[in-house]
């Protein structure tokens, strides 16, 4: 999917301003939207692919995440952190989705253990950590996910799934530790 959307003269806009085009005009609120999404895009489909492990559901909760953003910013409000509002959009999107599942024990009993070759080159090994990262609890791959992979600080996952920063800090401990046991059958293999 390419996220890359053409906006000359906004690049250099900030956030704040750019929402505060989305309250006029049509064709600014289009440009502005245009360029906020150019920002933002791959970052919200990457997190609802990881959280949700499908892509059609993410695909369907990454294009609601924006549609919910657009109309919300057209309202009288301020944003001032519009990636953390876009997160927790797509957050509170993608656990309705989760909890409307009708399949949610069914990852229970799936292993990573297998018999890897003993050349596992590096897409193989990258699909071994996604799988082990679809295994976790949610609570903690959503830490993990928005620590590891988007690189946002502890106070801001804190904020986000509102918890305390330590309990920020232990979920991503926590998920490191529990993809380490998951992982060490394969990993020993390889040595």
């Amino acid at each position: 999917m390419n996220f890359r959307i053409p906006n000359p003269g906004l690049p250099q806009r900030s956030d704040a301003d750019l929402c505060a085009m989305l309250r006029g005009e049509r064709d600014a609120a289009e440009r502005a939207f245009k360029e906020l999404y150019r920002r933002y895009a791959s970052r919200i489909h990457a997190y609802c692919y990881k959280i949700l492990s499908n892509k059609e559901e993410a695909e369907d909760v990454f294009q609601e995440t924006f549609v919910k953003f657009y109309t919300s910013a057209q309202q009288e409000r301020e944003m001032t952190n519009v990636a953390g509002y876009l997160f927790r959009i797509a957050r509170n999107l993608s656990l309705n989705r989760i909890r409307d599942r009708s399949d949610l024990d069914t990852l229970e009993g799936i292993e990573i253990a297998g018999t890897p070759d003993r050349s596992l080159e590096n897409s193989e090994l990258l699909g071994l950590i996604a799988s082990a990262v679809e295994l976790l609890d949610l609570e903690f791959r959503e830490a993990f996910v928005l620590r590891e992979y988007e690189n946002m600080p502890y106070e801001e996952i804190a904020d986000l799934l509102d918890i305390s920063v330590s309990n920020a800090k232990s979920r991503v401990f926590r998920a490191r530790q529990k993809i380490k046991k998951l992982l060490a059958p394969n990993i020993r293999e390889l040595r």
